[in-house]
């Protein structure tokens, strides 16, 4: 396996707390919920220093996102980020 996919597949068995997935179970998981992967994101998001503002958190979401291009479809990954942006609308970052 490509050291990229290798490291996909160990940060999303970290973001999903899913220790035995591999990449084909993790496209079902994600793309039956996309919700999921959004919320994981958003805690990191939250949990980061260097997100202090709603520009910054969106910033370091597409960073993040954008790292998982090659295992996401398109209609997936923009489920991802609607749901990101729904949380993002109700985090109260001041």
């Amino acid at each position: 396996m490509a050291l990229g996919l290798d490291l996909q597949l160990t940060q999303l068995r970290r973001l999903l707390e899913k220790p035995d997935y591999d990449h084909k179970s993790f496209r079902s998981y994600i793309e039956k919920d996309p919700s999921v992967f959004a919320r994981a994101l958003f805690v990191e998001v939250v949990a980061s220093d260097d997100v202090i503002s709603d520009e910054n958190a969106r910033s370091y979401f597409d960073l993040r996102i954008n790292f998982f291009d090659d295992f996401l479809s398109k209609p997936t990954k923009a489920a991802i980020k609607a749901a990101f942006e729904g949380m993002l609308e109700e985090w109260d970052i001041d």
